[in-house]
C-alpha cells in the first residue's frame, strides 16, 4: 500500500512511484516525436504551397460529425 500525506497533495499528484509511467513513458516519447515529425511535415509542406487542404476542409459537410457524436 502507498502511504501519502493528505495535506501535502502536490506531491501525491506529481509522483511517480507507484504508476505505470515508468514503463509507458518512452512509448509517450515516442508517440509525441512521431506527431511532432508528421505536423513539421505538413507545415512545412504548406508552406511552401505543395499541400493545398483549405478547400478540402472547408467543403467538408458536418452532418457526418454530427451524426457520429
Amino acid at each position: 500500500m502507498i502511504e501519502y500525506d493528505r495535506k501535502n497533495w502536490v506531491k501525491s499528484v506529481f509522483s511517480f512511484r507507484g504508476t505505470a509511467l515508468r514503463r509507458a513513458s518512452t512509448r509517450i516519447l515516442a508517440m509525441t516525436a512521431y506527431a511532432v515529425a508528421v505536423q513539421a511535415v505538413f507545415q512545412a509542406a504548406t508552406a511552401y504551397g505543395q499541400v493545398d487542404i483549405m478547400p478540402a476542409v472547408f467543403n467538408l459537410s458536418p452532418t457526418a460529425h454530427a451524426v457520429l457524436g
